[in-house]
């Protein structure tokens, strides 16, 4: 409380986020391919993001997608790929939560070691920080993914 000209104001609380560092992580892409320019590192959220989660090289995890695509007839980064896949890691999907009547964003959502698809991304959080190849730290988050 605080007091103007002899009236009482209500102070309202500070608003808590969680203020997400990001650090650059390709995933070990840059290890196989070469990365110099940003149209290298296209298309591969996906892979990236979950090679990251799980700790495995790029190169396993782009290929059991690829060929998980292949025997469901779709492209490795379609969604129902991705969510197979993220099946057989033991990775369960949750709905979307709610911050009051919108979506979180990626900075202020209040799990850690997640999966996230943002619109048409896919990025993992770990003890408050984004790995990715950009920032996308202002994307609504949609479905997230946990293990």
């Amino acid at each position: 409380m605080g007091t103007i000209k002899g009236k009482q104001l209500r102070i309202p609380p500070l608003k808590t986020e969680l203020m997400r560092k990001f650090k650059f992580n390709d995933g070990g892409r840059g290890k196989h391919f070469p990365s110099k320019y940003k149209s290298d590192q296209t298309n591969d959220c996906s892979i990236r993001a979950i090679a990251i989660a799980t700790n495995q090289d790029y190169i396993k995890v782009m290929s059991e997608q690829f060929w998980l695509g292949l025997k469901i007839g779709r492209m490795p980064n379609d969604d129902k790929v991705v969510e197979a896949y993220l099946k057989t890691k033991g990775f369960v999907k949750q709905k979307t939560l709610k911050n009051g009547s919108r979506k979180y964003t990626v900075k202020d959502f209040p799990k850690s070691e997640v999966i996230l698809r943002v619109h048409k991304h896919l990025v993992y959080v770990s003890s408050n920080t984004i790995h990715d190849i950009w920032d996308c730290s202002k994307k609504a988050v949609g479905v997230w993914y946990v293990k």
